[in-house]
């Protein structure tokens, strides 16, 4: 409760400094707009479910081999006689 109010009173001092700061607007342009209008066109046509199906199938893959590689190398590393 004292970390509380310690993080309060410190957020609420930066904030009355931010107050004073001029607001900055970002701007990405026409080109971020034109690449996302076809990004989302693409998408809108693509068979979402398919593709989710296909991306899910090689995450597991590629974990399943990460995790054989990870018992292959525990299996070098223990001294079996």
């Amino acid at each position: 409760m004292i970390i509380n109010g310690l993080f309060d009173f410190i957020f609420g001092l930066a904030n009355v400094l931010f107050e004073f700061l001029p607001s900055v607007e970002i701007g990405f342009g026409t080109g971020f707009n034109t690449f996302l209008s076809i990004v989302s066109s693409v998408a809108y046509l693509l068979p979402m479910n398919t593709i989710l199906i296909m991306f899910g199938i090689i995450i597991s893959l590629m974990i399943f081999r990460i995790i054989v590689s990870v018992i292959k190398t525990i299996w070098q590393l223990l001294p079996i006689l």
